[in-house]
C-alpha cells in the first residue's frame, strides 16, 4: 500500500497530520538538486506549477485559490509573479535542470495520495521548506 497509503488509511484525521514533518521527509530527494539560490527559486516555483497543474488534474475544477495557500507561499508568489506569469528575472535560472526528472520525483513522491486537497497541502508544505531554507521570501 506504500508509505502514504498506511499512514493516511488509518483513522487519523488530515487535520492532525503534521505536513511539515511529512514534506521535509519526502522533499529531501528534491533537495539533492539545489546547489544554489537560483536552484533552489527554480525547484520552489517548479514545485508550485505542478502542484497547481496536478489539483486541477486531479478532479478539481480551478487551480488552488489564494486562500489554499500558506503566508509564505503568498509572499513567495508576490516576488517572483506579476500580472499571472514568473517575472522575467526568474526565468531560466536553473538551465541544467532536467525538469522532468524533477517533475517524475515530485509525482512520485506523493503518487498514492489520491485526494487533491491532501496532496496540494503536502506538496505546498515541500516548496515551503525550500523557501525556508534558502530565505527566498525576503
Amino acid at each position: 500500500m506504500g508509505f502514504f497509503g498506511n499512514m493516511f488509511n488509518k483513522k487519523k484525521s488530515i487535520e492532525s497530520t503534521d505536513f511539515n514533518e511529512t514534506a521535509e521527509s519526502l522533499v529531501v530527494l528534491l533537495k539533492q538538486y539545489i546547489k544554489n539560490e537560483n536552484n533552489a527559486y527554480s525547484m520552489a516555483w517548479q514545485i508550485l506549477s505542478i502542484t497547481n497543474m496536478n489539483y486541477t488534474v486531479n478532479g478539481m475544477q480551478a487551480f488552488p485559490t489564494a486562500d489554499q495557500s500558506p503566508p509564505l507561499l503568498k509572499k513567495f508568489q508576490d516576488k517572483v509573479i506579476e500580472d499571472g506569469m514568473l517575472k522575467e528575472e526568474y526565468h531560466d535560472l536553473s538551465p541544467e535542470f532536467d525538469y522532468h526528472q524533477i517533475n517524475f520525483v515530485l509525482d512520485s513522491l506523493t503518487k498514492n495520495i489520491s485526494d487533491p486537497e491532501l496532496k496540494l497541502k503536502i506538496n505546498f508544505a515541500m516548496a515551503e521548506s525550500i523557501i525556508r531554507e534558502w530565505n527566498l521570501d525576503r
